[in-house]
């Protein structure tokens, strides 16, 4: 379940990303892309909780997210809202 609960995440977040990188192409300012390396799970991202959330009747399988890479695109256009 957790498995597949990061499958999800990590299409949302290719959509995303393809959606922002598609925008950027068309300004003058390159996106930001950042490896990254989780230490830790989320408390609430274990196999009973996600089953319990999304009701998944499959097994789950293990996921170390120590052992995974991820990568971040910040969008060219992002802004935190600060002058």
């Amino acid at each position: 379940m957790r498995a597949q609960s990061l499958l999800l995440l990590f299409w949302l977040a290719a959509v995303l990303i393809r959606t922002s990188s598609q925008a950027a192409d068309r300004g003058t300012v390159s996106p930001l892309y950042r490896d990254l390396r989780f230490t830790l799970s989320a408390p609430y991202s274990t196999k009973a909780e996600v089953t319990r959330r999304f009701g998944y009747r499959e097994p789950l399988t293990d996921v170390d997210v120590a052992k995974e890479q991820f990568q971040m695109l910040v969008p060219a256009s992002y802004s935190t809202n600060s002058d």
